[in-house]
């Protein structure tokens, strides 16, 4: 039980009501709880059981681990989310924690559940990928070499420019 189901039962309400309340107000806290009580007491359904909505799964996994679902007898097919996309692009994702990633790195914050599934990579699709991708690495790999290089110029430039400043200044010592 929760702290906050807890303070709820100290205070008097039975368990299932404050179960429900918080809830049905979001967990924003004992007092907003206590609120949606006092507005809710005369409701017929008050001491039923709270169950929290299900809502869509991206999988399932049933107890002999097949993932596919199968609706009951006499239902027609079930939709059930199987990726996530991208609305802002229409990437598909796999998982809310790639999603995650890709809002962090894109800036994109519209994503929705769908129906398609992500295809498996081909062979030739891999092999493609990773082409594609040592090819980024290479070039990454030069153009920071690039930068290297240009770095280390500039730190001569500056080195040489500083011993000179250091010799005209011990001449001008020397001779003054």
């Amino acid at each position: 039980m929760s702290s906050e189901v807890q303070t709820l039962v100290e205070m008097g309400f039975l368990q299932n009501r404050a179960e429900k309340a918080l809830a049905k107000t979001g967990r924003r806290g004992v007092q907003a709880a206590m609120d949606w009580l006092f507005e809710h007491n005369d409701d017929p359904d008050i001491d039923e059981p709270f169950e929290v909505p299900k809502g869509h799964t991206l999988s399932e996994t049933a107890p002999d681990g097949n993932t596919s679902q199968q609706a009951p007898a006499g239902e027609g097919e079930q939709d059930v989310a199987k990726s996530l996309k991208c609305d802002d692009c229409n990437k598909l994702l796999r998982t809310p924690e790639e999603a995650e990633m890709h809002a962090a790195r894109t800036g994109h914050s519209n994503f929705s559940e769908t129906t398609e599934e992500i295809k498996p990579l081909t062979e030739e699709e891999k092999q493609a990928q990773l082409a594609k991708i040592q090819e980024k690495i290479k070039l990454k790999r030069l153009e920071n070499e690039e930068k290297e290089k240009q770095e280390s110029v500039r730190l001569e430039k500056l080195r040489r420019s500083q011993g000179k400043e250091l010799a005209a200044m011990r001449q001008k010592n020397a001779g003054g």
